[in-house]
């Protein structure tokens, strides 16, 4: 009996294993299909990058402040906005996020602008949920400078930010380049923006059903001096201490000659990373920013900082049957490197794909000395790959990683190549004192910066984290599985050395610079010889052991 009932449950087992490799397989097959379906014509993928509605928020923003036309696409963004609001009215910071006071007071303020009536039930919905949660005296700091812009919030109730930061030298303590890439590609328009304090003026009372308080709205935004001195935060009184001391000095603007020269200097710094194509850092914020920068300091619509600046924003348009909004960003590199992945691992058969995506990444890479990386790392040479399209200055440690992961899956051979060896290179001379890597920068640690006034939301800084250090984990180990299926590789090729300018010969163990001395080299060789590999590997180790 006993034996009965454990054959029946083997033969169930078996049966259950059966049913789940068949479903397996004909989910792939439907993914590949998907895949195929989905690239674009030069070979590569490139999807929706999802925000929440604060991004096309802004830029109705913008074009109501440029007096560009919003009739064309009115009914277009309303639409999405209203099929992002909660259930509550209230619009949240992701999807199936709880309502925040902020997003909802510019997604209110956006519908407004687009002709939407206060009165209409989901507009009295988002009201009722703003004056909930404190009303729009509770709103962030970016919020209140969009606001303020309008005149629906006082510039004085918005933190100090006088243009001549622009002028520090990176060897400051608090400087510039001390700003996650973020933070610095949008506070520097920022700061020209706040030396305007422009007011594209609305009716006075425009939001005011948004304020418990309306007839005084020059709320505080931080704590009172007494209480920071009270909780023991010294860091967050000096620098309370020092925006009050701004303030009562009208943010430097009576120094006319040194603030002249530092925004000159700043339009200079923003102009220099501006891409040919218009766009700043490939991202919303400082393209957005940057924009009302040049207009605010003279320069016309059809001016080319501003014309293509606009353009680029326009090309982040996404629509459907939802609506029209503006993406954040756009992801074409970022999602070629993860399908390519994914169909190799799958074992796609369209070998033919997977080498036109490979090809359409490895044209992407950033191999020129230009970027904000290279003012604490000037001696580092480049290889890493950006993001987006058009992002020539910011190319990130985490994209880098997964396409040396595509190539390496697609053609194990690459672990030689000049692309791989390139990016794990420049991957190596990215790598903080703490074994972990950043996003973007490197030693960008300088926490007490979200002390900052202007910073409530914790985000100045690119600390190391955990899920961009684990890909590169998994990619330096599949080269280390990959290299020793092959110990010798002769075509490997001179490259530049991490710490200097000599040059490695091709083919040769290195030894001095120049020196025909050697033998063959394979290339984990040469990144260790580069990049102080077991020291390397070491730190990265214990960081996650």
């Amino acid at each position: 009996m006993m034996t009965s009932r454990r054959e029946g449950h083997e033969e169930w087992v078996i049966s259950g294993k059966e049913q789940l490799t068949s479903d397996v397989e004909r989910t792939l097959k439907l993914a590949n299909d998907y895949a195929l379906g989905s690239i674009r014509s030069d070979g590569h993928w490139c999807g929706e990058l999802r925000s929440n509605v604060t991004i096309t928020a802004e830029y109705i923003f913008l074009r109501h402040a440029l007096g560009l036309d919003l009739r064309a696409d009115n009914a277009a963004y309303c639409n999405y906005i209203l099929s992002q609001q909660n259930c509550d009215g209230s619009w949240g910071l992701a999807p199936e996020y709880p309502g925040d006071v902020s997003t909802t007071t510019e997604a209110f303020l956006a519908l407004k602008l687009l002709g939407a009536s206060p009165d209409m039930p989901v507009m009295q919905q988002a009201r009722a949920f703003v004056l909930k949660a404190g009303g729009a005296e509770k709103v962030r700091v970016f919020t209140r400078i969009f606001l303020a812009t309008f005149g629906l919030f006082p510039w004085d109730a918005v933190p100090q930010l006088p243009v001549e930061l622009i002028l520090l030298p990176s060897s400051c303590p608090i400087n510039m380049y001390t700003l996650a890439s973020w933070a610095r590609g949008t506070i520097a328009p920022l700061l020209i923006i706040c030396h305007h304090r422009p007011v594209y003026a609305l009716p006075e009372d425009y939001l005011d059903e948004l304020w418990l308080n309306p007839t005084d709205k020059n709320v505080p935004y931080g704590s009172p001096l007494r209480d920071l001195l009270c909780q023991g935060d010294i860091t967050g009184l000096a620098f309370s201490v020092v925006d009050n001391l701004l303030y009562y000095l009208n943010g430097l603007r009576s120094v006319p000659l040194l603030r002249s020269y530092a925004r000159r200097k700043c339009l200079q710094w923003i102009l220099e990373r501006q891409e040919p194509t218009g766009d700043w850092a490939g991202i919303f914020p400082p393209m957005h920013a940057s924009i009302y920068a040049f207009v605010l300091e003279g320069y016309e619509l059809d001016d080319p900082p501003v014309r293509l600046g606009i353009q680029a924003l326009e090309n982040f348009a996404w629509e459907d049957e939802k609506g029209k909004r503006i993406q954040a960003c756009v992801s074409p590199v970022w999602d070629t490197a993860l399908m390519s992945i994914g169909l190799c691992d799958a074992m796609s058969p369209d070998k033919h794909v997977l080498q036109q995506a490979i090809t359409w990444i490895r044209n992407r890479q950033l191999l020129k000395p230009c970027g904000d990386w290279r003012i604490y790392r000037p001696k580092l040479a480049p290889g890493g790959f950006s993001f987006e399209y058009e992002n020539s200055h910011y190319p990130d440690v985490d994209d880098t990683a997964a396409i040396i992961l595509a190539q390496l899956k697609q053609d194990p051979q690459s672990v030689a190549s000049d692309s791989v060896i390139a990016a794990a290179t420049w991957i190596l001379g990215m790598l903080n004192p703490d074994g972990g890597w950043a996003a973007f920068d490197v030693e960008n640690d300088k926490l007490f910066l979200n002390k900052i006034p202007f910073s409530d939301m914790d985000s100045l800084c690119d600390t190391s984290c955990a899920d961009i250090t684990g890909r590169i984990l998994e990619a330096f180990g599949l080269m280390m599985r990959r290299e020793s299926k092959r110990p010798i590789l002769s075509q490997c090729y001179g490259m530049h050395a991490l710490g200097g300018s000599h040059t490695l010969h091709p083919h040769k163990r290195p030894t001095e610079p120049g020196s025909d001395d050697g033998v063959v080299i394979t290339s984990m060789e040469r990144l260790m010889h580069c990049a102080d590999w077991p020291t390397t590997w070491k730190m990265t180790s214990e960081s996650v052991g």
